[in-house]
């Protein structure tokens, strides 16, 4: 075999590579004829056909045969294929593939009797789609023309879906978001509710061009009447893009006009991007009530290497709880320094004409040194109760400084409140909060000391509480100095025969300038031994002691634990489990509950577990709870859980869920599911659900009966599209199509 790279001049090289069993070049026609196991890549594209002539002049090649295109995980066939080499165009003939989309299940069949393809754009006539593999689909949608761009649109011009080669419904025009990732079939929305009444919700998409496409809405509605709808989408070029959505529809039982109004752009910029969006709503809500609102929405995103800079402004309105909201967020990184800044307002059109606003800047940088971090952190807060009334005002400053060595760590951290409206608003006398003024940590990293951890830190604080004494209905202010050291040690010994004893201690002691000192201890220790075989056993003990005084309320709780644990597994590789779980609280003289567990699981497929223990204190035993799920064959899976009290001697709960399935092809593949529980009250187990599954191939039938919601359905749905049934139920769902259209309903449910 041969591998050639013909020149088209002296100039530049043919983007072709090509070897085959036989090679032949017509100097007089410029031409090279390529036959047997032909092998060729262009831009990428990797061709095998049994034949492929090359016009070295013209640039194109022709390739006969069984064709077939791959690039990366794409492979797709065809019977004739033109390569214009000049303009990288691709002309296919009887072309083919199968392709997996985001939202469908499975594959998806795409047939074209002639395909186009530039590059980014691909058109075709005489298409076809479905995810039907058969030679003869039982259901596929047959399109005169098409126009596809891979991660935006598929487009689909005068689509006919067939039904075992039977039309059975028509659409001018079908479009596949593939941006959105929106998979739609533009069938009409069967149903029926208390608010619209029995209704049917139909879309028409149209396409102008790729810069202008979008769809038609038309409700119809027994209660509501009729509701009208347009979604668009624009593109005005490469930078500019979005959507209008307007829906309207004047209410048949209200005598209300309702409308819906979105708008959203987006600008591409240089170095970032740019996007608003507005939402009008004043409709009624699906199952009840409405809503009146309005929401804007815009924001700036600037980024490069080092940089980052964002600024948003959200504003909301609601005209039934007579809420508003304003907020504004910006943000800036670059190099080490990170800062932000947000402003909120909340206020009411309500009598009392009440208001909330807060601010707040953050500012983070390594100012003095790379091993400094340095943070601040400045919020204000102003709030009116009632219109004419003085503002609640404050500000909460903290700062943050972090140095690090690799031995050590020093941190500085300062927060304050600082009431600025004074004595203007006196309703604050109660307020309660906590500043440190500073507080100076000092800890060093874990010291290693014969095989021993050890975690020393001192910290230096002036604290001024604001506490308000119920019992004396003042506000109690307070200020002290507090020093606090803290040690821990840890360490863990190894026992030999799989067992280790690890210990954990540790001292924290406050000391005021007051004269009140306190202490907390804590501790533990814990024996863990394995043979690695069949047995595992964790023994823990823990206590935790706090004694002494502070002047202040917020550290004035310890630590005050004392309990002993352990817990032992049994256990035989991965089939057998056995877990014995209990020990004693000494801090409330109690035996904690003994808790035992066996799990056995013989295979993959099936498991059971049992769950009880006895309640050492009130000296009776816990429910016994019983969970199996035993899959006999792939065909057969039953899942089963029971509760019985072992006092009283009964069954308390269970429910039963039994799947399984007969047939080994789609011709005679029925699906079955049985769902029981038992009812206490009656003392007898009742169906509960049921669901009988037909195979069609490509769709599946379901009939399903619910005891609870006292209905049954009966309903078709393609594989690839389960969340999209249509059918007929008893109640409220008549004859319903559940079907994901891709636009609005102008109703928020």
């Amino acid at each position: 075999m041969f591998i050639i790279s013909p020149c088209l001049s002296q100039e530049e090289e043919m983007p072709l590579k090509l070897k085959a069993e036989r090679l032949k070049f017509s100097q007089s026609e410029e031409k090279i004829y390529a036959f047997g196991s032909v092998e060729a890549e262009i831009e990428g594209v990797k061709i095998n056909a049994d034949k492929m002539i090359v016009d070295t002049n013209k640039n194109i090649a022709t390739a006969e045969g069984k064709i077939k295109l791959s690039k990366d995980d794409y492979k797709s066939y065809a019977e004739y294929v033109l390569f214009d080499l000049d303009n990288n165009i691709f002309f296919v003939d009887n072309f083919s593939t199968r392709v997996t989309l985001q939202g469908v299940k499975g594959d998806i069949f795409l047939k074209s009797e002639q395909l186009k393809d530039y590059g980014e754009l691909k058109t075709g006539e005489n298409g076809s789609v479905t995810t039907c593999d058969l030679e003869h689909p039982h259901y596929e949608v047959i399109a005169k023309s098409f126009y596809f761009k891979p991660n935006d649109k598929l487009v689909a011009f005068s689509a006919t879906f067939y039904l075992n080669g039977v039309p059975s419904f028509w659409l001018p025009v079908y479009i596949y978001d593939l941006a959105k990732r929106k998979v739609t079939l533009l069938m009409p929305l069967l149903g029926k509710n208390d608010v619209e009444g029995t209704f049917i919700k139909s879309e028409i998409a149209y396409f102008l061009n790729n810069v202008a496409w979008g769809s038609l809405y038309l409700n119809l509605m027994s209660k509501k009447g009729n509701g009208f709808g347009i979604e668009h989408n624009y593109s005005f070029d490469s930078r500019n893009n979005g959507s209008l959505y307007y829906y309207s529809i004047d209410e048949a039982d209200t005598k209300i006009v309702s409308r819906k109004i979105k708008i959203d752009h987006n600008l591409k910029l240089t170095k970032g991007d740019c996007n608003l969006k507005y939402e009008y709503n004043n409709i009624y809500l699906v199952p009840s009530g409405r809503i009146d609102q309005t929401s804007f929405q815009t924001s700036v995103n600037l980024a490069d290497k080092l940089e980052k800079y964002s600024f948003q402004i959200n504003t909301f309105n609601d005209r039934i709880s007579l809420l508003n909201d304003i907020d504004i967020k910006a943000s800036a990184q670059f190099y080490q320094l990170n800062t932000s800044y947000f402003y909120s307002l909340r206020n009411s059109n309500s009598s009392s004409k009440w208001q909330n606003i807060s601010q707040g800047l953050f500012l983070q940088d390594k100012f003095f040194n790379d091993k400094l971090d340095t943070k601040i952190r400045i919020n204000y807060f102003r709030s009116l109760t009632y219109e004419a009334t003085p503002y609640d005002e404050w500000l909460e400053p903290n700062i943050e400084l972090v140095y690090k060595e690799p031995s050590y760590t020093a941190k500085l951290t300062a927060n304050y409140f600082i009431d600025t409206d004074k004595d203007a608003y006196s309703d604050d006398f109660n307020v309660e909060y906590i500043e440190k003024m500073p507080e100076l940590t000092f800890s060093l990293n874990p010291i290693k000391y014969f095989d021993f951890s050890f975690y020393p830190e001192l910290s230096f604080a002036k604290i001024h509480e604001s506490k308000y004494i119920a019992q004396l209905n003042s506000q109690r202010h307070f200020v002290a100095d507090r020093y606090k050291t803290y040690l821990g040690v840890g360490r863990v010994f190894p026992l030999g025969f799989g067992s280790n004893f690890s210990f954990n201690y540790g001292v924290e002691q406050y000391l005021y300038n007051t004269g009140d000192q306190k202490y907390n201890k804590k501790e533990s220790y814990m024996i863990n031994s394995t043979n690695g075989v069949w047995f595992d056993n964790k023994l823990q003990y823990e206590r935790g002691i706090g004694e002494g005084n502070t002047p202040f309320y917020f550290d004035s709780a310890g630590y005050f634990y004392n309990y002993l644990r352990n817990t032992a597994v049994f256990y035989n590789g991965v089939q057998h489990r056995f877990t014995i779980d209990g020990g004693y609280n000494y801090q409330t003289n109690k035996y904690f509950d003994l808790l035992l567990n066996y799990r056995f699981k013989p295979d993959e497929k099936t498991s059971f577990s049992f769950d009880t223990g006895y309640d050492i204190e009130n000296k009776q035993w816990k429910d016994l709870v019983s969970v199996a799920s035993v899959a006999l064959s792939n065909n057969f899976l039953d899942l089963f859980s029971h509760t019985y009290d072992l006092r009283m001697g009964r069954t308390k709960a269970a429910t039963n869920m039994m799947q399984f399935e007969i047939g080994n092809t789609w011709q005679e593949k029925w699906a079955f599911k049985l769902s029981h529980l038992y009812d206490l009250s009656k003392d007898a187990i009742i169906l509960q659900d049921a669901e009988i599954i037909k195979d069609l191939h490509c769709w599946e039938a379901r009939f399903t009966w619910s005891q609870l919601r006292r209905e049954y359905k009966f309903y078709f749905s393609l594989k690839a599209f389960p969340n999209m049934p249509f059918g007929f139920g008893t109640g409220d769902s008549g004859i319903f199509f559940e079907g994901n259209m891709s636009g609005e309903r102008g109703v928020v449910q």
